[in-house]
C-alpha cells in the first residue's frame, strides 16, 4: 500500500520554506535536478515566484508551504523513473488547477524512490491562504490510491 504523508514541520517563515524548497529539490536526491518540476513556472527560479507571490498578496507570515510525501508501494512498480515521474505530476495536476503553485520532486537517496509534493500556501488567482480539512486530505489520499492503481501497483 501507498504512503501519504501531509508534514508540516517548522513552516512560519520564508527561510523555512527556503530550507524545505532547497531540501526537496537537492540535486544530489534529485539526480541533479533532473525529477524536479515546477508548475508553469516561468524563469529558472521557482521558489522566487512564490515568494514574489507572497509578496504581491502581502502574505509574508503564518504558514508558508505545505509538504506531501508520496511513498508508493514497491510492490510491482519496476516501471522507468521517467514514468514514475509522469504519473506523480499528474497526481499534483489538482493542486495548481486549484489555484496553488507546486514543485514536485523524485529522491533517489533512499532505499525506494519517493516523491515530495511542496504547495505554496498563497494562491496566484486571488492570493488567500490555502486551508485544508482533514476529510479534504483523506479525499486527497483516496484520490492518490486511485491514480496510482494499476499504473505501478
Amino acid at each position: 500500500m501507498s504512503l501519504l504523508i501531509a508534514r508540516q514541520g517548522d513552516n512560519r517563515t520564508i527561510n523555512d520554506f527556503k530550507s524545505m524548497y532547497d531540501y526537496a529539490t537537492d540535486p544530489f536526491k534529485t539526480k541533479n535536478k533532473h525529477f524536479v518540476y515546477a508548475f508553469e513556472s516561468i524563469t529558472d527560479d521557482p521558489f522566487a515566484e512564490m515568494v514574489a507571490l507572497k509578496n504581491i498578496f502581502g502574505k509574508t507570515s503564518g504558514r508558508q508551504y505545505t509538504q506531501m510525501i508520496l511513498s508508493p508501494t514497491p510492490v510491482g512498480n519496476d516501471i522507468s523513473d521517467e514514468k514514475f515521474f509522469e504519473v506523480v505530476k499528474e497526481i499534483a495536476v489538482p493542486i495548481y488547477e486549484d489555484g496553488f503553485h507546486c514543485t514536485v520532486s523524485m529522491h533517489f537517496d533512499t532505499g525506494k524512490r519517493h516523491f515530495h509534493i511542496l504547495r505554496n500556501c498563497v494562491s496566484f488567482v486571488d492570493g488567500h491562504k490555502f486551508s485544508q480539512s482533514i476529510s479534504q486530505l483523506n479525499r486527497f489520499k483516496l484520490y492518490v490510491n486511485k491514480a496510482l492503481s494499476g499504473r505501478i501497483m
